[in-house]
């Protein structure tokens, strides 16, 4: 249970921090959280999200979210996200997809037989998978650069995966005239590719998805490199 913070409504950003704490929460009572994989050398690390927003809660409003693991392959968990309002009418739904990554080599492996016995057998999308195949945005329509701040950054010194949201969302054409940058989202997609740390300089491109209406295509780029840090894609009343 959540209450939304005075200052109009819910964030996007925040209801995907809130979704990071449940699914962290869930786990650990079933025994596969960050501090039992830790002990085998292992974490989780978020690849891919995706949300459907009917509409967003109001400042004051009481809002219920619950999350389920919803089914396990060799290199990848799925979960799903279902946020009510009191009355139990659905505001928004999100799906998100879970790898485990070795802490000394960084590399993808193999999902534990510890995690495969807990998931093993669950079923039921909270929705289904968009099915969209996104492109990297070379040539932008409207971008947008920042330095990342300590305020980005995670336990894992890393930038924190809701926070990229925001780089995407300021990219959109128009955002800076918007009072809440997320306001008329109503699906977004976010691929995460690679990590960044404090003080990278990050640029956001987008560009307009062609045979969808008002939707975008967008990349983040870490310009110290020129590495792809994030793919995504937005869509909106």
């Amino acid at each position: 249970y959540y209450e939304v913070d005075a200052g109009g409504r819910l964030a996007v950003e925040h209801l995907c921090n809130y979704m990071q704490q449940i699914a962290g929460q869930h786990a650990e009572k079933l025994g596969v959280g960050f501090g039992v994989l830790h002990d085998l050398g292992l974490t989780w690390v978020l690849a891919r999200w995706q949300v459907a927003i009917d509409k967003l809660p109001e400042a004051g409003q009481e809002v219920v979210l619950e999350t389920w693991p919803s089914s396990v392959e060799r290199l990848q968990c799925r979960r799903e996200f279902i946020l009510r309002d009191a009355t139990g009418e659905i505001l928004a739904r999100g799906g998100s997809w879970w790898v485990v990554v070795n802490l000394t080599t960084f590399r993808l492996e193999r999902v534990p037989a510890e995690v495969m016995d807990v998931y093993a057998g669950r079923s039921g999308f909270a929705m289904e998978d968009f099915g969209l195949r996104l492109a990297q945005v070379k040539e932008a329509q409207a971008q947008a650069s920042a330095a990342v701040r300590w305020s980005d950054i995670d336990v894992n010194q890393h930038v924190n995966n809701a926070n990229y949201l925001d780089w995407v969302l300021q990219s959109v054409p128009g955002a800076g005239e918007k009072a809440c940058l997320s306001s008329g989202l109503r699906r977004f997609e976010i691929n995460f590719k690679s990590e960044a740390r404090l003080g990278d300089v990050l640029e956001a491109r987008c560009a307009a998805m062609p045979g969808l209406d008002k939707a975008f295509a967008h990349s983040v780029y870490n310009l110290a490199d020129g590495r792809e840090v994030v793919r995504a894609f937005t869509q909106w009343e």
